[in-house]
Order: C-alpha cells, then sequence, then structure tokens
C-alpha cells in the first residue's frame, strides 16, 4: 500500500476508536464533565476529575482525527486525480463540520437525546464514507455496474442502512435514559408485546422491535448471498460474520438488561453495534467490486439469480 493508503486505513480506524470513546462518555454520564465548548471549564488544559478527563479524551482524540482525515485527504486528492474519489474525499468534510457542530450543540444544550443520537448517526455515516473512500482507493472502482450486481449491491445498502438506523434508535434509547425501561429480557414486562402509554417503555420497545426486524433482515440476506454468491468467498464470509456479529450483539443487549446497564457490557454493545456497521459497509463495497452478471454463474444455468467473482 501507498503512504496514503496506509493513512486512510490508520484514519478508520482512529476513527472507530472515536466513536466507541464517545460511547464511553455516554455510558459514564460524563458528556457534562465539560459543560462549556470549545473551552472546558474555561480552560485549555481542564481539572483533574474523572467525568471531565473522559470527556476531554473524547475531545482529545476528536481533534487527532480532524487531523487525520485532514491529511487523508490531501493524499488522496495527490494520488487519484478521478472525480469520484475526489467528490467522495471533498463530501468528508461538510460531513466532518457537521458532526464539530452538533458535538457543541449537545453540550450547550445539555445532551438532549436527539441531538445525541443525531451525533452518533453522523458519525457512522463519516466512518462509512472513510471506509468506502479507503477500499476503493486500494481497489480500484469500476465502471457501471450490471443489473443483476446493481441489485444485489442495492440490497447490501439496505441492509446496511437498516443497522444504522438500529444504532441511532439505540443512542437514543442510551441518551434519554430507556435502557431499563423494562427489567427483563427478551419478554416486555412479562408480555409478548409491551402494553404501551409510558413514554421510557415505548422508546425502549422500538428499539428491540428494530432490533428483531434488523436480525430478519441479515439472515435472510447472508442466506441469499450463500446461496447465489458462493465463488465470492469474501462476500460469504462477510455476510456470515454479520451474523454472528448480529448474535453477540443481541446477547451483549440482553446483559445490558441483566447487569442494569453495565459500562463495559455497555461500552462492548456499542463497539459490537459499530463493527456490524463497518461489515455491511465492507459487503456494499465488495458487492460494488467484485460481483458480476448472473450469466456467468452456475446458478444463472438454472434460470436463477447469482454473482460470481471476476
Amino acid at each position: 500500500m501507498t503512504r496514503a493508503q496506509k493513512l486512510a486505513v490508520v484514519t478508520c480506524v482512529a476513527t472507530y476508536v472515536l466513536i466507541v470513546i464517545g460511547g464511553i462518555v455516554r455510558i459514564t454520564d460524563s458528556g457534562l464533565g465539560c459543560p462549556d465548548w470549545p473551552l472546558c471549564h474555561g480552560q485549555i488544559i481542564p481539572p483533574r476529575e474523572k467525568a471531565v478527563l473522559i470527556e476531554f479524551s473524547h475531545r482529545s482524540a476528536a481533534t487527532i482525527v480532524g487531523f487525520l482525515i485532514v491529511g487523508m485527504g490531501i493524499g488522496i486528492w495527490h494520488q487519484h486525480r478521478e472525480r469520484l474519489m475526489r467528490g467522495l474525499m471533498l463530501a468528508v468534510y461538510p460531513l466532518l463540520a457537521l458532526q464539530v457542530v452538533l458535538g457543541g450543540i449537545t453540550v450547550k444544550r445539555e445532551l438532549p437525546a436527539s441531538i445525541v443520537a443525531t451525533h452518533h448517526g453522523t458519525a457512522m455515516l463519516l466512518l462509512g464514507l472513510l471506509i468506502l473512500i479507503t477500499s476503493l482507493s486500494i481497489l480500484g472502482s469500476r465502471g457501471r455496474m450490471p443489473d443483476a450486481a446493481a441489485a444485489y449491491a442495492r440490497w447490501a445498502l439496505a441492509a446496511a442502512f437498516a443497522v444504522l438506523a438500529l444504532m441511532v434508535t439505540g443512542s437514543y434509547v442510551a441518551a434519554s435514559g430507556a435502557s431499563l425501561a423494562f427489567p427483563g429480557w427478551p419478554l416486555f414486562d412479562g408480555r409478548l408485546l409491551p402494553a404501551g402509554g409510558n413514554r421510557y417503555q415505548d422508546i425502549h420497545a422500538l428499539h428491540r422491535i428494530t432490533a428483531a426486524a434488523v436480525g430478519v433482515i441479515i439472515v435472510a440476506f447472508a442466506t441469499y448471498t450463500v446461496r447465489t454468491a458462493p465463488r465470492v468467498q469474501l462476500l460469504v464470509r462477510l455476510s456470515v460474520a454479520a451474523v454472528w456479529l448480529y448474535a453477540a450483539q443481541v446477547i451483549i443487549g440482553a446483559a445490558n438488561i441483566w447487569t442494569t446497564r453495565s459500562a463495559g457490557v455497555a461500552a462492548a454493545h456499542l463497539a459490537v453495534g459499530v463493527l456490524l456497521w463497518i461489515t455491511f459497509v465492507l459487503i456494499s463495497i465488495v458487492a460494488l467490486h467484485y460481483a458480476e452478471p448472473a450469466a456467468k454463474s452456475t446458478r444463472a444455468e438454472a434460470g436463477r439469480p447469482g454473482l460470481v467473482r471476476e
């Protein structure tokens, strides 16, 4: 890999770490450890208090990631002259600026759940875009996709954004204080469906129901991939990995309730959720890069859609 590509990989990893640190800030209720912005208690160097240091570590990490993204942009701009690559890199900066503004608003308005969830969702989109740029830089881009491949890639993208929606609802649950609205799992106070009428329980129930729907999508997608793209081993492995990550995410989510939202369990829930998002972003990229018309696959001979590696 070139230096620009290595820097891009480091930037993606650092952005993932930053998102996890942001989750730890929320989990430990340290979001107002620095009640002002961009300074912390009116100082450049903050007081040595636990909540303050946790929040300040997040701000420091965000600053580092910001510089990494700028450096990545310079490297990509010099290495790639394609309009697509340069356009994608330019699209990063409005997202980065929005993320910085949302971070400031989050502090100024004392952590409203809607802003916290939007802040998290924007971070996920930023990470996904950085991974896309990094992957295209390493793998190269290709022209117009055949219909069969494009349809598969659209399904992969739809699954990815279903995971994103799940992550945003989870962020809203945590920020609104609804994480322990129900003391048990998987039932809702002993019921298959929630009774309704309680705001916190309704928010929590929406996240669980969304998780169940996304689970169906992930399993269906993985099954389809195994059946129709057996020769694209990377797609098969990533799809199976997504199922295992989802299963782990469900167990960790249940453990959140069983342990009354232990900080370690809650952090793991976020970290695995982001990994699930990354997996589907990679699936979408691989589908766009490697998939080709079903006419060349063994399944196509039987009149069924499929994807094979070139």
